[in-house]
């Protein structure tokens, strides 16, 4: 699992329109930049489950970002009751400057946040919620995973357990040499000990791999996805892998 952010920090809102919690979203408009992207996928299961944000009492605007035309990639199937409606026309940051949508849930910062400006971050102490979120749920959010043809995998199955291995050592590496601290790895001061202390909080391994490791995360997003319409059937984790792997995965 390439890469896994924690997504409270994604909710942005308009400081004049008097949403302070994550239940005054219910009655807004609030833009997306698609309904299917993962990011999006577990900021809504995290305010249905852990907020009790009622999903069909928000009208969901789609639209790119900071630029027009972005579409949806993949075919929906929307829960009865939810209000979606694409606007190709616009951007999620123009409509979130000139008032037409309320908040807006997003990976990356529209153009109209700034600092001290009319937008703010809906949880402004999101480190916080975010590690509260984690130590409740054990969920830490996956936006990608490397996969493998299934023709290889089945003429030469050892690829997977190869590549597994490589992928580990790589990112045991790379922790090791951010918590060094006769060297900085990154152009920030403290960066070592940021790291200690994120592993006091997380365990030895704060980037898990594997399947048991990050089962919580994965149960999720198969019921969050189902329960959203992007997938048309409940999955369960164990139909996400090869049974091969699955065995791997609890070594």
């Amino acid at each position: 699992f390439p890469s896994r952010v924690h997504r409270h920090s994604a909710i942005y809102v308009r400081a004049d329109r008097g949403i302070k919690t994550a239940k005054d979203l219910e009655g807004r408009a609030v833009g997306i930049p698609e309904w299917a992207q993962t990011a999006g996928i577990y900021v809504r299961g995290m305010l249905a489950e852990d907020h009790g944000v009622d999903l069909a009492k928000i009208e969901w605007l789609q639209a790119g970002v900071n630029e027009p035309g972005r579409a949806e990639k993949v075919a929906l199937k929307l829960p009865a009751g939810i209000r979606y409606k694409a606007r190709p026309d616009t951007s999620l940051s123009a409509m979130l400057a000139n008032g037409e949508v309320d908040a807006v849930i997003t990976a990356r910062a529209p153009e109209a946040f700034a600092p001290g400006g009319a937008v703010v971050r809906l949880f402004p102490d999101y480190r916080a919620e975010e590690e509260r979120f984690f130590k409740k749920t054990g969920i830490f959010p996956i936006m990608h995973l490397v996969t493998i043809r299934r023709a290889a995998f089945e003429q030469h199955p050892w690829i997977a357990m190869n590549l597994y291995k490589m992928f580990d050592e790589a990112k045991r590496r790379c922790l090791a040499r951010l918590r060094d601290f006769t060297c900085a790895r990154i152009p920030l001061p403290w960066a070592a000990a940021i790291a200690d202390e994120i592993a006091t909080g997380y365990g030895p391994d704060p980037y898990p791999y594997g399947i048991e490791e990050s089962r919580p995360t994965l149960e999720a997003f198969c019921r969050y996805a189902n329960d959203q319409g992007v997938t048309h059937r409940r999955m369960m984790v164990d139909d996400l892998f090869p049974r091969d792997v699955r065995g791997m995965a609890k070594v």
